[in-house]
């Protein structure tokens, strides 16, 4: 869940990691940590492709929605 806040956000914002850690209320060495470990996982690099190649419109999970 945390894992998918944090590409929903990176999506969202662009890449741009200091409004992602912002947005989320964490540090953004926390973030690069975390980041780090979902590369090594290898739920990183295939999960922000298709969050970014999803229709417009379409939010790919409702519960993050404000």
């Amino acid at each position: 869940v945390e894992g998918d806040m944090i590409l929903d956000a990176l999506v969202q914002l662009r890449g741009n990691k200091k409004k992602v850690a912002q947005h989320l209320g964490i540090s953004r060495s926390y973030l690069y940590k975390r980041l780090a470990t979902m590369k090594a996982e290898g739920s990183l690099d295939w999960t922000i492709d298709a969050r970014l190649n999803a229709p417009m419109g379409l939010d790919t999970d409702s519960s993050l929605c404000d």
